[in-house]
């Protein structure tokens, strides 16, 4: 992340946004001090990783949503 924040010129981690249903990324992200919004989708059938399944009360999640169609909807403020 740090070589995407330099290339992008972002000075700090806490100016950025994840938006992610994995819970491995977004634990990192939070991790590194950025706002993150996990996508829970609509089933758990077929996951790649079960373990890594979405967790919206975990407390790296600032904000959870079942698909990315619900984002303008959630968080109006961003637009």
């Amino acid at each position: 992340f740090e070589v995407i924040f330099h290339t992008l010129g972002i000075n700090s981690p806490e100016e950025c946004v994840m938006v992610e249903d994995s819970m491995k990324n977004v634990r990192m992200c939070k991790s590194l001090g950025m706002k993150t919004v996990l996508i829970t989708g609509q089933k758990e059938s077929g996951r790649i990783l079960p373990e890594d399944a979405p967790e919206a009360t975990d407390p790296a999640v600032d904000c959870s949503m079942a698909t990315i169609e619900e984002f303008r909807s959630r968080l109006p403020g961003l637009w």
